[in-house]
């Protein structure tokens, strides 16, 4: 099985070149860029012009990223666009578009904790594009699990900068209930994930914002995000 979507252009089609699902979960074309026991991310440049990304998926992991990435994209949240899903064998794929830019992370990760003025275009930027990218998800009904700095893309941290994408959305979900607990474990990864020199005032803007205010629920959300996202900073990641 493979579909593509309706905004792919014939000459990426072509320059792909998969006739069925085995072509495309077998192409060995790029290299790859994270690899853990269920996923393996491949990066691909100079396909008709475009570098892709394809993640092959054990089981349909594949087809449950691809739905997604629909789903967030018409409701108003900027994730990759995608190009095709395939399924053969025991295995899932979904190809989809290169984000500008890099990971917030590493962003923020260059910026001097001695530079006030650099801290400070960061930390807007983080107060005016990066939440309300979570607020529209949570608006939307979703949550995506792992909200950290490494899962949102930008093209800098200034005002020209633009807005960031969210990747890595196989993991997001409806919940159905407990949505409060799945929310501030977003806002915790997003905290927890913040480099140190991110100033107290700064974080309790960002829940301010959220919230629309902080009375008596804000400072419940307030201690609940401290608590999980102290729990965060010391656990080690599982693939890296």
């Amino acid at each position: 099985m493979i579909r593509y979507d309706d905004a792919v252009e014939p000459a990426l089609r072509r320059a792909l070149g998969y006739q069925n699902g085995a072509d495309a979960v077998l192409d060995s074309r790029g290299w790859t860029v994270r690899c853990t026991p269920r996923c393996r991310t491949v990066m691909t440049s100079g396909v008709a012009g475009h570098t892709l990304f394809r993640k092959l998926h054990r089981g349909r992991g594949g087809e449950r990223e691809w739905r997604r990435l629909g789903d967030l994209a018409a409701a108003g949240v900027a994730v990759p666009a995608r190009v095709c899903v395939a399924r053969s064998r025991g295995a899932s794929l979904v190809v989809m578009r290169g984000v500008a830019g890099r990971c917030l992370e590493a962003l923020l990760g260059e910026v001097a904790g001695d530079d006030p003025p650099a801290r400070a275009a960061a930390q807007r930027y983080v107060e005016e594009q990066v939440l309300p990218l979570l607020s529209r998800l949570h608006r939307a009904g979703y949550c995506h699990r792992d909200f950290y700095t490494g899962h949102v893309f930008a093209q800098g941290l200034g005002a020209a900068a633009g807005a960031p994408v969210l990747i890595d959305v196989e993991r997001v979900f409806r919940p159905r209930w407990r949505r409060a607990r799945w929310r501030t474990k977003d806002l915790a990864a997003l905290h927890a994930s913040l480099p140190r020199w991110f100033s107290g005032p700064a974080r309790l803007r960002l829940l301010r914002d959220y919230l629309g205010s902080l009375g008596p629920m804000g400072r419940r959300l307030a201690r609940a995000v401290d608590r999980k996202a102290g729990r965060m900073r010391q656990r080690r990641p599982r693939f890296g």
